[in-house]
Formats: structure tokens, sequence, C-alpha cells
């Protein structure tokens, strides 16, 4: 898969549970353990992936 259709079934899950503060801080502990690199380039993807959650939520409430 490419980014994109990794960004697309990524997005629902966070949608899924942007209530629910115990499974995103799951998320955001494993992001931060597993995932998350200090450098530049891992600003740019974070930037890249809260724009394409706000595109997505923007989308969901037909705006």
């Amino acid at each position: 898969m490419n980014a994109q259709q990794l960004l697309n079934e990524i997005l629902p899950i966070l949608h899924s549970v942007k209530e629910d503060n115990e499974k995103l801080q799951k998320i955001l502990d494993f992001l931060l353990k597993e995932i998350y690199d200090e450098s530049e380039e891992s600003e740019l993807v974070w930037d890249e992936l809260e724009y394409q959650l706000e595109k997505y939520e923007n989308e969901k409430l037909g705006k």
C-alpha cells in the first residue's frame, strides 16, 4: 500500500476513538515509543497526518 492508502486505513480508526481518552493515550504512547522519530522528516509526516485527519473530519461533517 502507498502512504495515502495507509492513511485512509488509519484515519477512520483515529476518528472512531477521538472521544475516548484512554484509547487515544494508548495510541499516543505506542506512537511515541515505537514509531516517532524526532527528526525533521517526522515533523513533516505529523503535519501531513494532522492535515489529513482534519480533512477527513471535515468531509464527514459535510464541510
